[in-house]
């Protein structure tokens, strides 16, 4: 396939795509997604009271009402302690979470509470070769353009990611049932300048077709991390260039 000489990034908290409220992991009242809520989530809330600059990014708007006001305190105070390991929103691959904006900035992602549900990953996949990916969560992208779709996650854990083709009748799918989505590629931890560890990957596309990105880690692992995918002509393998994975 040819490759566009387009480039740009795109965020995962799209319009579509509007990030949990109070953070990554679900949690209502952990504002800074650190898997308790307390003094410290008190004081983000009330450094952003009143209405917010952005809708759709707005992390001490915890009712979702595009204000931080008394019902977001309620809220946050009612949780008060440590939080319940809940499953991501994005925990199914049938629930994966849909890639529509591109504004150019890495985003935090979270696999605390997450199963397992995609299949074993073949042997020589990555190097080193790796087995499985567990306590997954599931994202899916539109590629906009021909080229190549560079995805990258720094993390605070052994972190591995795989992405899956679309289905044999053209729209997305999961790498499940009677007709499985192809495995395209897969990596595991890894160091970089970016940061301490993380994992890159890169797989050509095509415009209009569905892909699906598959991310969690070695068995037991689970944590924070942030991600950046990217359409470009480049040939190097990178996570983005990004702020160190928040701390759980």
């Amino acid at each position: 396939m040819s490759c566009s000489r387009w480039s740009f990034h795109w965020s995962f908290w799209g319009a579509a795509a509007r990030p949990s409220p109070g953070g990554v992991c679900p949690c209502e009242g952990d504002v800074n997604a650190n898997g308790v809520v307390d003094g410290e989530d008190l004081g983000d809330l009330l450094a952003v009271w009143g209405e917010c600059s952005d809708c759709l990014n707005c992390a001490g708007d915890l009712s979702g009402d595009c204000h931080v006001d008394g019902n977001d305190l309620g809220i946050l105070l009612a949780q008060w302690g440590a939080c319940p390991l809940l499953p991501p929103n994005n925990d199914a691959c049938a629930n994966a979470t849909v890639v529509t904006g591109f504004t150019g900035s890495a985003n935090p992602f979270c696999t605390y509470g997450a199963n397992t549900d995609g299949p074993a990953i073949p042997a020589g996949c990555s190097a080193p070769s790796i087995s499985n990916i567990f306590s997954d969560v599931w994202f899916r992208v539109v590629a906009p353009i021909t080229g190549t779709l560079q995805f990258g996650a720094c993390a605070d854990f052994n972190v591995r990611m795989a992405v899956y083709d679309e289905g044999i009748f053209g729209a997305c799918a999961c790498p499940s049932g009677i007709f499985p989505a192809a495995l395209l590629g897969c990596s595991t931890t890894d160091s970089f300048v970016t940061c301490g560890q993380g994992t890159a990957l890169l797989v050509p596309v095509e415009a209009g077709r569905c892909y699906t990105v598959r991310l969690g880690g070695a068995t037991g692992q689970q944590g924070t991390g942030n991600r950046e995918p990217a359409i470009s002509t480049s040939t190097s393998t990178r996570p983005p260039a990004s702020s160190p994975p928040p701390t759980r």
